[in-house]
């Protein structure tokens, strides 16, 4: 009976380790994704076409990653995509930021959803949408 109960309280501790490492707690002690947010500032505007600085924030990103890049996922009136990179940061101790001078014609532009990933790792930093702002 004794020896039954040592192996089913094996099992479970096996068991709950396995999801715990599975849900982000074996990544490094940090059990939350690291994310995006983005804000805007309008500069100008000329007819359709509007002037931002744009910029972004990474954070919760793992400690041993050292930078991260930001991709502009950009779907036109026509339904035509394409993506461009759009800034760059370095990070410490899971935080940083970049900024950039953006522009975005409204005539054309159907959408721009940023993404991007930290580096070495390449693990993503989730998304944001730039344009239209909700």
């Amino acid at each position: 009976m004794v020896h039954r109960m040592q192996w089913t309280l094996a099992t479970v501790l096996c068991m709950l380790m396995c999801s715990l490492v599975a849900s982000g707690c074996g990544d490094g002690g940090s059990s939350h994704k690291a994310s995006l947010t983005c804000g805007s500032t309008e500069t100008s505007r000329n007819g359709t076409t509007t002037n931002f600085v744009v910029t972004c924030t990474v954070t919760r990103a793992p400690a041993s990653d050292i930078s991260f890049d930001v991709v502009a996922g950009v779907e036109a009136i026509d339904g035509s995509k394409t993506n461009n990179d759009f800034c760059r940061g370095s990070l410490e101790n899971g935080t940083g930021g970049c900024m950039v001078t953006f522009s975005i014609d409204s005539a054309v532009t159907r959408s721009i959803r940023l993404s991007g990933s930290t580096q070495p790792s390449n693990r993503a930093i989730g998304s944001f949408t730039l344009f239209p702002a909700s």
